[in-house]
Order: C-alpha cells, then structure tokens, then sequence
C-alpha cells in the first residue's frame, strides 16, 4: 500500500533538537520551545539534544561537554541537562549568523576530544525564527589522526586519537548489498504493514572514515559511520511520494565484514498520512571479500573514457557484466572501462574471471589516447595481466570479444 519497506531507509532531515523527537531549538530572549527561535533584546536561550550517535557511544557520559560558537568568535560552553545541551547567549543581533556546535569528551588519558560538529547558517529576524539541524549535519564524524576510526571509536577501544598509524576498524563494508527488512511494530496507517517483508539492494562507498550509502530506486545519499562494528547512519531519501525519517539505528557489522543486522526505528509520512515504526534489517554483501578487501558494483555507464568507473585503492574487486560481438566488429558492444587513479602500489595485478565458460571476454589497459600497455586475449571469460603504474591516467577496458549474451565476471586488482 505504502511501499513501506522499500522506503524504510529513507530518511528525512532527522531534526536533532529537542531530544529523542529530533526537532530542536534556538530561542532568542524566552525559554526554548520546539523548533523556533526568538528575538527579544539581543538574548539568545537554547537547547539542543545530544546527536545519536554521540548517545549512544560506549564511552563514560560524565566526560561529555557541549560547546557553541557564534559567528567564528570564541567558543562557549553549554551547560547539558536532560540529554540536551543548553546556552544563554547575549547580544545576538538582527541578520545572518553561523552557528558551529561540537560535543566533546574531556578524557582522562586522551584530555579533549572532539565528538561531533554540526555547522548552520541563519538569517535572524525580530521575532520567531526557525532553526533545526540534522543528524547527518554531524558527519562525517571527526578522525584526528585520518587513520580510518572516528575520534569515537578510538575512544571506544580505548586507543589514541592522535596516533598517526592508519589502520581501520574492520576492514571495508563497500559494495553492494542484499537487503532483507521486516517492519515489527508500526502505527496508524501502517499497522497493516507489520509483519511484512521486502529485499532491495543498498550500495556503500567509502572515503576514509566517512561512508556513503545508496538504495536501488530511490534518490539522496545517506551519510554514514562505521563506530567498530556498528554501523550508523543518517540523511534523506525519497520516491516519489513519500519520505521516512530513522530515529534510531543499532545495526551491527559481522567479523566478516560481508553480514550485518539489526533494528531501526523509523516514521513515515505523505502529503496527508504519517505514522511511526520499527523494522528489523539483515544484509548480505553480494561479493564476500571479507574485510580485506573493498568491493563494488560496476555503474553503468561507462562505456566512454569520461564516464569510466574509478578505482582509487587496492585491493578492489567489481562485479560487472558486459555483452557484445567485438569480433565481428559489433561496435554498439557493452565495454567497460574503469579508471586507474592511484600510483601506490606501482606494480599490480589485474585479474578477470567469468561466469559464463562460453563468454570470451579480454582484458585491456591503455592510455586516455587508447595507446595499449598491456593486454591479455585468451580464449574464454578468464584473463590476468600485470602492470607498473609509470603514467596516468590508465583505463583498463574489459571488452566482450564474443559474448552473444549477457555475462557476468569479477574485476579484481590488487598489489604486487
């Protein structure tokens, strides 16, 4: 009827003020109230929640401290009460004002800590004004040392957020993933949908620490963060019709890296319904590389050089599927081409494996000018080659040869 589990990892701006409903509030002159923001001489009054995923950290709640600053000026401290952090500020005037927040953890071994920071810009009038930031205004969380754990997991572990040895947490969850959600509460118009059960496929991509994921069908990206093993995550996704807010995620990544399950809490709502749920999530990642190993889908499409998927880090392995008749000079073939752009290691291996035996797909890498570098043309969907980085940029092209159907095959390149 609603589409309800297909949309349950949208989520709308999840306004994080005002505790666990997530609206908030800056109030200038009066006592805060929800989502609005008062001008009354020059007195700034307001109350902001913690961010979730500062909630729900596994490190000491008394070492917590909230701090604002208006304007790039000097830091102040907010007083947190309640599960909300909350300031008195004087001489606020009329017009535009940034407003930087940061929750930080004063730690016995590590001294301050920065936690989460959340940036907005406002545009203050006489009067109500409203401000409201969002869970994903926190993210990406902050990483010291860029060495791939948040300042909030090396606090979790009790390892050093200034240390400069790069490691991560786990290993890579990217790729692509099979999804299994089951709503198990859910109120007013959805209560029908309780009990229901719907698979779909998110992809995630990673950029240091910060984690970034995609739903098959749906439009926006959600911001998210790998704590450990848990997996938090926040943002906007939408159809059509329909946009649904998560209030709370506890999902958990397998030792593996190619697991994860959990619950989420969730409301949804439409030009003129809404209601509120939870729903259960497992998800299997579709190429099992553990956690050594990043993993993708290929994006079509990426027949042409300038569209020409980018490979930044090895080891990586990409499910693609081509199709095509090269050999008989069928030049509307599906040739996939993806973009070397990284000079370290310099040697490497490329490797190629099929599905289909009766598939002759070949393996290419040459220049943006198509000079060729190296090649391998063996008969059937199986090729390997290897290759030293001396130039960029270098495409490698997997091209169907002969391949009268669609066949599917794993890109796998990796360090010698």
């Amino acid at each position: 009827m609603y589409n309800q589990n297909i949309n349950s990892l949208i989520s709308k701006s999840v306004l994080i003020l005002f505790g666990i409903t997530g609206v908030g509030t800056l109030q200038l002159g009066c006592a805060p109230a929800d989502n609005t923001l008062e001008l009354q001489q020059n007195e700034a009054t307001g109350a902001f929640a913690i961010p979730m995923v500062v909630q729900s950290a596994a490190i000491d709640p008394q070492c917590l401290s909230a701090w604002v600053r208006f304007d790039n000026g000097v830091r102040e401290a907010m007083t947190i009460s309640g599960g909300r952090a909350e300031l008195v500020k004087q001489n606020v005037s009329i017009g535009q004002h940034s407003i930087d927040l940061e929750f930080e953890c004063n730690d016995p071994d590590y001294s301050r800590v920065s936690l989460a920071t959340a940036t907005r810009q406002i545009d203050v009038q006489e009067g109500a004004n409203e401000v409201a930031f969002t869970e994903n205004d926190y993210f990406p969380l902050p990483d010291f040392d860029n060495d791939y754990y948040t300042n909030i997991n090396e606090l979790e572990q009790r390892t050093s957020p200034f240390s400069s040895t790069p490691s991560k947490p786990m290993g890579s969850i990217a790729g692509t993933w099979q999804v299994t959600e089951t709503i198990t509460s859910a109120s007013g118009v959805c209560s029908g949908d309780v009990n229901s059960v719907a698979t779909y496929n998110m992809n995630i991509q990673e950029t240091g620490n910060s984690i970034f994921i995609n739903v098959d069908s749906m439009s926006g990206t959600l911001s998210a963060a790998l704590i450990g093993q848990r997996l938090v995550w926040a943002g906007s996704l939408s159809d059509a019709t329909s946009t649904l807010t998560v209030n709370e995620t506890d999902i958990q990544v397998s030792g593996s890296c190619n697991t994860l399950s959990g619950t989420f809490g969730w409301s949804w709502s439409d030009v003129s319904n809404s209601c509120t749920g939870q729903s259960n999530i497992e998800a299997v990642r579709t190429v099992a590389n553990g956690c050594g190993t990043n993993a993708y889908a290929e994006s079509e499409p990426n027949d042409l050089l300038s569209s020409a998927n980018v490979i930044n880090e090895v080891p990586i392995s990409i499910t693609g599927s081509t199709q095509g008749d090269l050999q008989n000079s069928d030049f509307s073939s599906d040739i996939d081409h993806y973009l070397i752009d990284f000079t370290s290691p310099s040697k490497i291996i490329v490797r190629l494996e099929g599905v289909d035996t009766n598939a002759d797909i070949d393996l290419y890498v040459y220049t943006e000018d198509f000079v060729e570098i190296v090649s391998s043309g063996n008969v059937g969907p199986n090729e390997q080659l290897e290759l030293t980085i001396n130039q960029l940029p270098l495409y490698i092209g997997v091209l169907p040869w002969s391949v009268p159907n669609t066949a599917t095959y794993t890109l796998s390149v990796s360090g010698l």
